[in-house]
C-alpha cells in the first residue's frame, strides 16, 4: 500500500488508495448501527439518584451522622470533666447537668439519624415503584409537583411563624350581616 502525497495550492495533501476509503467508509457505517442498534430505551436502575426529595434526604442524614459523631465527642469530653472534679462542689453541678444535657442531645440526634436512613430506605422503594409506573406509561419523572408540595411543606415547617399577627377575617363582620335581607324560600 503507497500513500501519495500531492502539493495543491501551498497545501499538502495525502491520498491514500481507493479501496482504503470504502473500507473506512464501511467500518464507519457498522459503528454508527452498532451505536444507533444498542442504544435502546432501559429503565433506570437507580431512578431514586436523580430524585431532588431523595437528594436532600440524603444530604440531611450526612448531616445528622456528622452531628452524632461530633455530639459522641462531646459526650466523652463531658465524661471525662465529670470524672475530674471535686466532690460537691458547685462546678460539680453544672458538669453533670452539661454531662446529661450532651447525653439527652446525643440520643435524640441517634433517632434522627434512624428516622432519616428509614426514611431513605422507603423513599428509595417508593421512587423505584413510582418510576416504572411514569416509565411504563411514558410520564415525566420526578413528579415536578411531588417535588413542589415537599419544599413547600419543608419551607412551612422550618419557617418562623410569627403568631402576634393577626388572621384576615374569614367571615363578615356583625354589622355587615344585620344588613342583609334573608332570602325566602320558595316552595
Amino acid at each position: 500500500m503507497r500513500i501519495q502525497c500531492f502539493r495543491m495550492n501551498g497545501l499538502s495533501t495525502l491520498r491514500y488508495p481507493s479501496h482504503i476509503g470504502v473500507s473506512f467508509r464501511f467500518a464507519l457505517f457498522c459503528a454508527l448501527a452498532c451505536v444507533i442498534l444498542s442504544s435502546c430505551d432501559k429503565p433506570n436502575p437507580t431512578p431514586e439518584l436523580s430524585d431532588p426529595i431523595y437528594r436532600e434526604l440524603q444530604t440531611a442524614h450526612g448531616l445528622v451522622v456528622k452531628d452524632v459523631a461530633e455530639a459522641e465527642k462531646e459526650l466523652l469530653e463531658a465524661k471525662e470533666a465529670l470524672n475530674t472534679i471535686i466532690p460537691q462542689t458547685r462546678d460539680r453541678k453544672q458538669k453533670t447537668s452539661a454531662y446529661f444535657n450532651t447525653k439527652k442531645k446525643l440520643r435524640l440526634l441517634k433517632e434522627r439519624e434512624v428516622y432519616f436512613s428509614e426514611r431513605l430506605k422507603t423513599r428509595r422503594i417508593d421512587d423505584r415503584r413510582s418510576y416504572l409506573e411514569a416509565y411504563r406509561a411514558k410520564e415525566p419523572w420526578p413528579n415536578p409537583q411531588e417535588a413542589k408540595d415537599y419544599n413547600t411543606h419543608m419551607r412551612l415547617r422550618t419557617e418562623l411563624i410569627d403568631w402576634s399577627r393577626r388572621a384576615p377575617a374569614s367571615e363578615p363582620k356583625k354589622s355587615e350581616k344585620a344588613n342583609e335581607t334573608p332570602k325566602k324560600a320558595e316552595h
